[in-house]
């Protein structure tokens, strides 16, 4: 993208202040997992400085993934469980949010199937769940998808979601600047902040 997907410009402020604004209707507290500073090309601290809601805490090392991010983040929580999402979905929908807590029910996660895969990264889990991820880890696994199945998860698909988010905006990823351009076009006709 030339530059961090959660400074993206979209609307009229960055795509991870618009994710933290629709976060914060519906939650207290607000966890943001971050590169360690040495190994980031901007501050995140001037994005969240005028958030309240956001706790950041930095991995210890860089590029150790997102696994590794969501067991320092479920070992930082009050609550039994956590939504978790990356900082690159600008049309994140609250109602899908809730949704998909409402699935929780016994399971220790929570994970969508969309065009047949599994979305981690935009999933409820339990904080029970830490010690899990952490053992998939210890063994040497890396790879989110392969650590998460071995979870009890409840993995609604695309018909079930589509209660909750129509048109499976929420899902949307900008990893590419045809991802962003697509991204914001369906975000001016729409009411997403």
């Amino acid at each position: 993208m030339g530059k961090p997907k959660a400074t993206l410009r979209f609307g009229t402020a960055t795509i991870l202040e618009n994710i933290v604004g629709e976060l914060a209707t519906a939650f207290d507290e607000i966890l943001l997992i971050g590169a360690p500073a040495r190994s980031e090309n901007f501050a995140i601290e001037s994005l969240v400085r005028n958030m309240p809601l956001v706790r950041l805490l930095r991995d210890e090392r860089p590029h150790e993934g997102a696994a590794v991010a969501i067991v320092r983040g479920l070992a930082a929580i009050q609550s039994d469980a956590a939504f978790v999402c990356s900082c690159d979905v600008p049309l994140l929908q609250m109602e899908l949010v809730r949704g998909l807590y409402e699935m929780l029910k016994d399971f220790d996660a929570v994970i969508p199937t969309v065009g047949g895969l599994p979305q981690p990264l935009l999933a409820f889990y339990r904080t029970a769940a830490g010690p899990l991820i952490q053992a998939k880890l210890a063994s040497g696994e890396r790879r989110l998808t392969l650590i998460t199945a071995a979870l009890t998860a409840y993995r609604p698909e695309e018909a079930e979601l589509r209660r909750f988010d129509s048109d499976l905006r929420s899902f949307l990823n900008v990893n590419t600047p045809e991802d962003y351009r697509r991204a914001c076009v369906l975000n001016s006709g729409s009411n997403v902040r």
